[in-house]
């Protein structure tokens, strides 16, 4: 079976293309939660320099030893944001290679985990992660990693206030799957649980569908005593 990128038809590929912009432009807005804090130490420490700086100041070993504390206390703030920046940047980073190729799922799903949990907070939900079991595939990493990044955004996006969502890794016989829960709300699945067609909770299950489908796994979506479970499953490497 081939498991390549080139399995998904022209449709399907160009939207999985736009879904990308769609992803980054919903991950976007919580960069500044990371970077309030860091941003706020430079502006206090930039303004108590200046004020350490000016002619009338007394340069005595007070104001001295004020000005070395203010310029690591600046020097730690500009250290945090390059340092939120390389890791959204980082997080977002896919690989250009669209062959498929072994790895291990367990550090996409922290990874993405990680990359969405600013957004969770913002949204004042709990994202949980269960320990995730040790599973390799055999798949296309970048297109694996964004529908993972579709279906943990879907689930935020659904979440009631306060809400819940659960992510966990499983192995189950031959294949490897994630699975994405959400606490309290079924609103994005019609009576037979088939997702709703033509809005972005549609689209974005759709692009999880088809990249599962051509590494060879497949979606599922359905309800829950608690809500909504959407399953990821790829065939495990061996």
């Amino acid at each position: 079976m081939d498991h390549s990128r080139r399995t998904l038809t022209a449709n399907e590929q160009a939207l999985l293309d736009a879904s990308r912009w769609r992803a980054l432009h919903a991950l976007l807005p919580t960069l500044t939660h990371g970077l309030r804090a860091p941003l706020n130490g430079v502006v206090v420490n930039l303004e108590l320099l200046k004020e350490l700086l000016k002619p009338d100041v007394n340069d005595d070993d007070l104001a001295r030893d004020r000005r070395r504390r203010s310029v690591e206390a600046l020097d730690r703030s500009v250290t945090g944001l390059r340092r939120v920046l390389d890791e959204f940047i980082a997080g977002l980073a896919e690989p250009t290679d669209t062959a498929a190729a072994r790895f291990g799922l367990r550090d996409v799903v922290e990874e993405v985990v990680e990359l969405a949990r600013p957004r969770a907070t913002v949204q004042h939900a709990v994202l949980k992660l269960a320990p995730p079991a040790d599973a390799a595939v055999e798949a296309v990493r970048g297109d694996v990693k964004h529908a993972l990044v579709n279906l943990i955004l879907e689930a935020l996006d659904s979440a009631p206030p306060e809400g819940e969502i659960a992510v966990e890794l499983r192995r189950e016989g031959d294949a490897a799957v994630v699975s994405v829960e959400t606490m309290g709300t079924d609103e994005n699945l019609s009576g037979d649980g088939a997702t709703d067609e033509g809005d972005e909770a549609g689209e974005r299950l759709l692009v999880a569908s088809a990249i599962a489908a051509a590494n060879g796994g497949a979606l599922r979506v359905s309800k829950t005593d608690g809500g909504v479970c959407t399953e990821f499953s790829l065939p495990a490497a061996v």
